[in-house]
């Protein structure tokens, strides 16, 4: 019985690179790193394992350093204090406390990322890539190892999730409670402060929780929830070039007691955890066999 990644997303993408017996299934090629523009910082931090994808892949190896910043008192900080942190808690999550492990970088200063074109990396990924079915997955059934694609059903012998975790177990027909909330993401033509990558907002009085840069010198707000171009031109006036939201951009991991034998979740939605980074992905990719 064949093997199968579900998720056409870079984490998907991945899986199959490193797996290529695996048949690859999912619609949007890229995922999200296929929008119109960045939504929120896009990096591939360095370690062994994305050097090691980056040589596979045959691209150049450019290292830089991120710079990340904190606003309060009208001004861009190096540090942040524990009250802030707990106001950043509420503005972006929408609730007072959270589970993840980390936040805010683990209040780094500084950063090391290979500077890519992540559409590059989904076009050279899918490019080496293996077979590919071109449909998303419509009912997975665990215990009889079977997904149905259209209409017709697959027996598999594992299966890769890198689709979001709470769809996952929708098309499994067990009900499980997600916590997520939208996020929207405005592009604006303005500038960062300078000598900054991304700068966090604890403020209650600034509507939107960080800015990053995007790769073609705009910035990206992220205001927690849903927004319409009213709404945001009032925030941002003439700045505002474009805007988009995710209903689930905001998420906190679950803990389950999952008994899926022939299940590897992957990613930071196929897992449900914010803190998921590529690089982890790939380290599972590559070390699956073993």
């Amino acid at each position: 019985m064949p093997k199968y990644v579900l998720g056409a997303g870079i984490s998907g993408l991945i899986w199959q690179f490193y797996n290529p017996e695996m048949i690859l299934v999912g619609e949007e090629i890229g995922g999200q790193l296929k929008s119109e523009f960045s939504l929120g910082p896009r990096y591939l931090e360095v370690d062994k394992y994305s050097e090691k994808l980056l040589d596979d892949l045959k691209m150049k190896k450019i290292k830089r350093k991120i710079k990340v910043g904190y606003h309060y008192n009208g001004e861009v900080h190096d540090c942040i204090s524990e009250n802030l942190m707990k106001t950043y808690y509420k503005k972006s999550r929408g609730k007072e406390n959270t589970k993840d492990e980390i936040f805010l970088n683990n209040k780094q200063k500084n950063f090391e990322v290979f500077e890519i074109d992540f559409a590059k990396v989904i076009t050279k990924l899918k490019d080496n890539g293996g077979s590919h079915k071109d449909k998303n997955v419509n009912r997975i059934r665990v215990k009889d190892q079977k997904i149905s694609i259209g209409r017709k059903d697959f027996l598999f012998k594992k299966l890769v999730s890198t689709i979001p975790k709470n769809i996952f177990y929708k098309l499994c027909n067990i009900e499980k409670e997600f916590y997520f909330k939208p996020v929207t993401f405005a592009l604006l033509n303005v500038k960062i402060k300078e000598g900054y990558d991304f700068v966090y907002y604890p403020e209650k009085d600034i509507p939107f929780y960080r800015m990053s840069e995007t790769d073609k010198g705009y910035v990206v707000a992220e205001i927690l929830g849903e927004h319409n171009i009213i709404e945001l031109t009032e925030m941002f006036g003439n700045e505002l070039l474009d805007f988009k939201t995710l209903p689930n951009s905001q998420i906190e991991k679950e803990n389950f007691k999952e008994d899926f034998a022939n299940v590897t979740f992957s990613g930071r939605y196929g897992n449900w955890d914010r803190t998921y980074k590529i690089n982890k992905v790939i380290k599972e990719a590559i070390e699956y066999e073993n």
